[in-house]
């Protein structure tokens, strides 16, 4: 029996990274977990009680979960050893958003391949642009 997903979107497979990122983005800023994977790490201000230390512990393990269980099986092992939600982020952004030549090339013969469906509207199209 196949476990159920909680999440109300595909989770992230080798094909659908870009759509999952933006779906887990807004996840984690509707949890209030998108701190744990911006440019910097948030860091717990001085003289924190121990319950908002234990809240902000709390916070960044949800954060890194959060990420981890809106992975395919296949994705999982990928993040494994990471022991951050921002660890596990910049993995995977290394791994399906690399900046190299080679990527540019496939991104440019995407682009030039798509092609307008007789039922999409030209909205949809251009999203899909």
């Amino acid at each position: 029996m196949e476990a159920m997903n909680v999440f109300q979107f595909k989770k992230l497979n080798n094909d659908n990274y870009r759509q999952w990122k933006l779906d887990i983005k807004m996840l984690l800023m509707e949890r209030g977990l998108f701190k744990f994977i911006g440019k910097s790490e948030p860091v717990l201000a001085e003289g924190a009680t121990s319950r908002e230390k234990m809240e902000f512990e709390h916070q960044k393990c949800k954060a890194l979960a959060t990420i981890y269980l809106s992975l395919e099986e296949s994705q999982k092992d990928l993040v494994a050893e990471a022991e951050t939600a921002k660890e596990a982020w910049t993995l995977l952004e290394e791994i399906y958003e690399p900046k190299a030549r080679a990527r540019i090339a496939q991104l440019r013969s995407e682009f030039y391949s798509i092609k307008k469906q007789p039922s999409e509207s030209i909205g949809i199209y251009l999203a899909h642009i």
